[in-house]
């Protein structure tokens, strides 16, 4: 056996890598503590190692990474003065088997002690659920085939899994309150390329998303066509237009019907995608990219399907390698013609006979920008901040916003790989 092993790795043509990185960050603003409180203030600490292996060879690149983030935050939704611990796994798989196919996987795991604010980007939601401790793991496999010259074929697959484990979400477990979803998307496309400018593709989605056990299962489906396009040399637009067939089988969670009284839907979806290099000169470069369009939303907190509507941009100016800055806007909305209030909560005592009734959160806006500066060869500080905010739908009564995120940050970090740091990263 020990025989067997050593011929592996001599056959094993690629190189090894281990790779470090660590971040400190101290954040000061507004936001709220828990999903449907008021704003409050706070002070954030937040430490984050990373550890990474990485194995490369001219026909594959395998990563994988570990980060325990660290973070102290007065207040918190523990209403203790302990750190909260939010631990995150990644696995990356590029594989080149032939000069014709492409594989593509990567997995991501969650566990542990989310905020407010990492919550919105762990399960890509408005709607904020009521919950301080999470499980949550998604995977991506994908296959790209040149068929020949002109025709190239993508198959897309991805699935999508949450639970909140802490006693508040227990304690709520009623049959009016998600507090699990498991989903599964499928796509096939094919792209055809008319010149070197034009590109045209047909494809077809599939996804089912199951709520607390499968006591409510929504599906969709429907064919989408791409038309890609090389606008400029240096912009690029993929427009995209298509119809999703949405269904929805079992019990309703809570007073929010997934597809009103029918229980089905269907609708035309559709999306643009431009990216331009607006600027470069020597070192000096100025990237802009903007998407939107309207599409059928499978909400993973409030177990219903709606169109919606969205849109976002991005500007990033790099001056290597030195400087790099990004600002980002983005929007999106419920496209409903109806609101539906959320039940009250389980308690023990009988509510108030005037209940004001509350309506989910299904819109948001913000605004994040970010600055970062090198200050030696793997040492980066950076300075940032977001606002954002949420709202239900522009249909509800008394619309408005109400749940208001403002803060400000100061980072340093340090890397063992600064070729891997030149733009600053995403906030979360």
């Amino acid at each position: 056996m020990v025989g067997n092993l050593l011929v592996a790795l001599v056959l094993i043509s690629g190189e090894f890598d281990v790779q470090a990185s660590a971040i400190v960050e101290s954040r000061v603003g507004e936001a709220p503590i828990i999903s449907g409180q008021e704003p409050e203030a706070f002070v954030t600490e937040i430490v984050t190692p990373v550890g990474m292996f990485e194995y490369r060879d001219p026909a594959l690149t395998f990563q994988a990474d570990y980060s325990p983030r660290i973070y102290w935050q007065h207040p918190n939704a523990l209403n203790n003065w302990s750190p909260l611990l939010l631990q995150t796994a990644n696995l990356l798989l590029n594989a080149k088997s032939t000069r014709r196919l492409t594989l593509l996987g990567s997995a991501t795991g969650s566990y542990g002690n989310p905020d407010y604010i990492q919550l919105s980007q762990l399960l890509n939601t408005s709607q904020i659920p009521r919950t301080t401790k999470i499980a949550s793991v998604t995977g991506h496999l994908g296959a790209r085939v040149a068929l020949t010259r002109l025709w190239e074929l993508d198959l897309d697959g991805q699935v999508f899994y949450w639970r909140s484990l802490d006693e508040m979400s227990a304690a709520t477990t009623t049959g009016t309150t998600v507090t699990n979803q498991k989903s599964a998307t499928e796509q096939a496309a094919a792209l055809y390329q008319l010149n070197p400018r034009h590109a045209l593709g047909f494809g077809a989605a599939l996804s089912e998303a199951s709520y607390n056990g499968g006591s409510l299962d929504i599906y969709t489906i429907g064919p989408v066509l791409t038309w890609k396009v090389h606008l400029t040399p240096s912009e690029d637009l993929k427009l995209t237009l298509g119809l999703t067939y949405v269904r929805a089988t079992g019990t309703a969670i809570g007073s929010t019907m997934p597809l009103f009284s029918t229980g089905q839907a269907a609708s035309p979806v559709g999306a643009f995608d431009f990216v331009s290099r607006v600027a470069r000169k020597d070192e000096f470069f100025v990237l802009a990219n903007a998407s939107g369009g309207v599409d059928y939303y499978v909400d993973p907190v409030l177990a219903t399907a709606v169109r919606r509507a969205r849109v976002d941009a991005a500007i990033t100016a790099i001056m290597a390698p030195d400087w790099a800055a990004t600002l980002r806007v983005d929007f999106s909305t419920a496209l409903r013609s109806t609101a539906y209030p959320l039940p009250p909560p389980p308690t023990s005592t009988p509510p108030p006979a005037t209940t004001v009734a509350t309506y989910p959160d299904e819109t948001l806006a913000s605004v994040s920008f970010a600055v970062r500066r090198r200050l030696t060869t793997g040492v980066f500080a950076e300075l940032g901040g977001m606002w954002a905010d949420r709202a239900p739908a522009f249909v509800t009564p008394g619309f408005e916003f109400h749940q208001r995120q403002l803060w400000l940050f100061a980072q340093l970090a340090w890397t063992s790989h600064p070729v891997l740091q030149t733009v600053p990263r995403p906030i979360q």
